[in-house]
Parts: structure tokens; sequence; C-alpha cells
């Protein structure tokens, strides 16, 4: 999202009556405050939240402590948790409809995108119309819902491939691994050792699982605007991977999701890409897609939808062709239009 930190401030400024969200945005806020003064030696863009959370971990790793104080690191993580969801859920609106008390694929109910909504429809809609005959998995960093609801709206569940979920998953469900985390999971107590230890997993709140009252409350209706937001923020601790390179403190709690991505990528016959950079300090990724790639299965297709030029010094196009071995340099192409592309791609195999 561009103008996170802005958005931020915005949400702040409108919700002067919430102590709690004071509290938690203002620990982030003074923060970003104390980066400041790191501004006269180096340049760190305290307008992008990948940017704050990075610091934000590599000072507790450094155990920078004027960093930290008046809080204390866990403190900040789960403010950052906070600061995070909450400015997605205000940014991300959903469409109302009068069955959505229903369970969710039989509602109708789409996701409201803005100028983006029809073109991220079409490709998830062509995504569904392969799914029976294609063996299709989504790898995703971003912390939204914004594809859960897509699929939800063509009728499919969402197989997020944690340890917890339950197996009638399987069934009508698209592999949806979200290598950051996602803010519907939360890290919880799930029994105890013998030994009266906690034992914890990561759980996923999925959006069709009411309660008796058949109610969800991480779902708030606006029966003005008829938006609904999510609000997983006011009641859970979000679990959120920040997009820095050592991302080994997450590996027990993430693995089996990293690991069902490895297996889509050492199978996968063509593999598409959407709306990543490929940045330069994404070691974690590049590693991913070196040793994942490592299978008996031929690539045949490697394709880049982007809305960069395709010859911007440095940029995407370029970055991607470097990350490419000579097994995937002969299928490789890059698209500079966008979803659009994406979308006419995959309608080509329908």
């Amino acid at each position: 999202m561009k103008n996170f930190y802005s958005e931020a401030v915005r949400i702040s400024s409108r919700n002067t009556n919430s102590p709690s969200l004071q509290q938690q945005f203002n620990v982030i806020f003074g923060f970003i405050d104390r980066l400041q003064k790191s501004q006269a030696k180096a340049n760190i863009d305290l307008h992008n939240i990948e940017s704050i959370y990075t610091a934000l971990e590599m000072s507790q790793l450094l155990k920078l402590e004027d960093l930290k104080k008046p809080s204390n690191w866990q403190e900040l993580r789960t403010c950052m948790a906070y600061f995070l969801t909450k400015t997605i859920e205000d940014n991300t609106k959903f469409q109302y409809t009068n069955n959505f008390p229903r369970y969710w694929p039989d509602s109708g109910t789409t996701i409201n995108l803005g100028n983006n909504r029809k073109t991220i429809d079409s490709v998830i809609q062509q995504l569904c119309k392969l799914q029976d005959s294609w063996d299709i998995t989504i790898v995703s960093f971003n912390y939204d819902l914004v594809v859960e609801a897509l699929l939800c709206a063509c009728g499919l569940q969402t197989r997020y491939c944690l340890e917890s979920e339950p197996d009638n998953l399987k069934s009508d469900s698209v592999k949806l691994l979200k290598l950051h985390g996602s803010i519907n999971w939360e890290r919880r107590e799930v029994g105890q050792t013998k030994a009266g230890r906690a034992i914890k997993d990561l759980v996923a709140h999925h959006y069709y699982i009411k309660n008796k009252r058949n109610e969800n409350k991480n779902f708030i209706v606006d029966p003005s605007s008829k938006d609904i937001t999510t609000n997983f923020s006011e009641n859970i601790t979000p679990f959120i991977v920040p997009p820095i390179w050592n991302k080994s403190s997450y590996h027990n709690d993430v693995s089996d999701v990293w690991q069902e991505a490895a297996k889509a990528l050492s199978k996968a016959t063509h593999i598409y890409t959407a709306g990543y950079s490929l940045p330069q300090t994404d070691g974690f990724f590049r590693q991913l897609y070196a040793l994942g790639t490592v299978g008996s299965a031929p690539l045949q297709d490697f394709r880049v939808f982007d809305i960069e030029p395709e010859d911007s010094p440095n940029g995407v196009n370029s970055r991607f062709q470097n990350l490419l071995g000579r097994g995937a340099e002969n299928v490789y192409t890059y698209h500079s239009e966008g979803l659009n592309m994406l979308a006419t791609q995959l309608a080509c195999f329908g």
C-alpha cells in the first residue's frame, strides 16, 4: 500500500476516542520518531512500512536498546502487528449483500478494490475455471484477505496448509501459501505437554466459521455504507512475518507453509508472478526459488506481469532475468501490461 504511514496518521486522527488504538499507534509513532535520529547518517524511508518493520526487527536483533525505550521489544512487535493490521483493514472494504450472514460462497459477496477490482477479479475467476484441470497453488507475500474473498465469491474455500487446518478443507479449495503470514492467523495455545508446557501453533480464523448465534465477530457491517471491514486487529494478535532476509525466528511457526511452497515450485511447469517486484534485499525468495525449483518437472513457462516498462534500468524485468538459471531463460517472458495480461493469459488455458 502506498502512503502507509499517512494512512495510519489519518486513522489515528479519526479515532481519538479509542484509547487502545491511540496507545498502540503511538508506540509505533514513537519508534518512528526515534528512527529519525538516524537520518543524519543514513537514509531510511520512514513512509515505507516495510522499512519501518525491518528496522524494528533489526533493532531487536542488534539489541539497540535506545530505539525501544520507553517500550519493550515484545510490546513493539505486538503494536506493530496491530498497526499494520488496522491500517490494512481500514483500507480494504468488502461489499455488503443481504445474504451475508449465510455461508459466504452463497452470498455473492465481492470485494471492493477501487479501480483494480475488475482486473484482480478477472484473474481469480480465470484461476477458478482451471481448478478442475490444473493443480493450482497461489503463493503470496501479502497480509490481507483480498485473494481469499475473491476465491470465496467463486465458491471456493482457501487452504493455507497450516497443520491446524481441518481436513475438510481439502475439497473445493485452493492452496494459498502466505509466506509472510496473514491478518487472520494467530499463534495460540492448542494443547499442553505432559509436563504442563503450552503447545502453540498457528491457527487461521476463516471467514466462514461463525458462533452459535450465526455471527462472526471478525467482520463488521456498516449499515449506512453497506461496506464490510474485517476486525481481526481488535480480536487477535495477527501473525505476520517481517519482510527481512533473516526469518529464522519465525521458521518453526510457518515452516509447513514454506515447505509446501518449495514442493509446489519443484513440481511447477508454469510459474506466473504478478505484483511482486523482487527487491534486491529479498534474499529469502531468491533462495526459496533456487532450492524449491530443484526437481524433475521441466519448467515450460515463466512469466512476470508488472506495470513497469520492460527496459527500466535495474528494474523488475532485469532482476527476474538475473534470478533465472539456464533452464528457465528460454521460457521466460516479461509483460508490462500487468494484471490485464495475466487474466488474458490464463484465459488461454480455458
